[in-house]
């Protein structure tokens, strides 16, 4: 896997797809693709709510539900940012 051959390639491909999705390079790219890893390692690891789905309150208790908050509102955060930066260009 190329991943593993490298330390940087990982971060450079994130930042490839992000840009090719966004258009033009951001000011927060790099924190976007560092909430994006950090995200996708959060959510991929044990969570003891899996395996009691009933309770209710496990993820709160464990931090789980606020770490994946906080990283979604930073994510909205900065895509709103990229939005509002395309609707601007294309007023103009």
């Amino acid at each position: 896997m190329l991943g593993s051959k490298c330390g940087e390639c990982p971060f450079l491909l994130y930042s490839i797809t992000i840009r090719a999705a966004i258009g033009t390079k951001n000011k927060d790219q790099e924190a976007l693709v560092m909430l994006l890893k950090g995200s996708a390692a959060a959510a991929a690891g044990f969570d003891i709510g899996d395996l009691f789905p009933s309770v209710k309150i496990l993820p709160t208790i464990m931090g789980q539900k606020s770490k994946l908050e906080k990283i979604r509102r930073e994510v909205d955060r900065i895509l709103d940012a990229i939005v509002n930066e395309h609707k601007a260009r294309r007023e103009s």
